[in-house]
C-alpha cells in the first residue's frame, strides 16, 4: 500500500469481492469525471465573469477619465491663464494621460490569460517632477 496500491485481492480468488472492489474503483473514476467537468465549468464561468467585470470596469475607469482630459484640453485652449494655471492644465492632463496609460496596462494583464502571460515593454510618460 505504501507503494501506491490501492487495493488488492487476497488468494483464493472470490469472484463477489472483485466485482465489488471493481464497482468501487468505477464509482471513484465517475467521480473524479464529475470533478474534472466542474472544474471545467467553474472556469469557464470564472472566464466569463472575470470579461464582464473587466468591461465594465473598462468603461467605468475610462468614461471619467476622457473627461478629465477633455476638460482639460478646453482649459489649455483658453486664453489669459496665468503662467501657474497653465502649469496646473499641463499638470491635468500629462497625469491624465499617465493614468490612463495605467488603467489600460492593467487592464491589459487582467485580460491576459493566466496560463499565457506577455508584457510588452511601453514608456509611461514621465512628468517634469519624476
Amino acid at each position: 500500500m505504501d507503494s501506491g496500491v490501492d487495493d488488492f485481492l487476497h488468494k483464493p480468488f472470490d469472484r463477489d469481492r472483485f466485482i465489488a472492489r471493481v464497482r468501487v474503483a468505477m464509482r471513484i473514476l465517475d467521480l473524479h469525471q464529475r470533478l474534472r467537468l466542474a472544474n471545467t465549468d467553474l472556469e469557464r464561468r470564472v472566464e466569463e465573469r472575470t470579461a464582464e467585470f473587466l468591461s465594465r470596469a473598462s468603461h467605468e475607469l475610462r468614461t471619467p477619465m476622457n473627461h478629465i482630459l477633455g476638460f482639460a484640453q478646453l482649459l489649455s485652449l483658453k486664453k489669459g491663464l496665468t503662467e501657474k494655471q497653465e502649469a496646473s492644465v499641463g499638470q491635468i492632463l500629462e497625469s491624465g494621460r499617465r493614468l490612463l496609460t495605467l488603467i489600460d496596462h492593467i487592464l491589459g494583464v487582467a485580460k491576459c490569460n493566466a496560463n499565457v502571460l506577455s508584457f510588452a515593454a511601453i514608456a509611461a510618460p514621465r512628468s517634469a517632477n519624476s
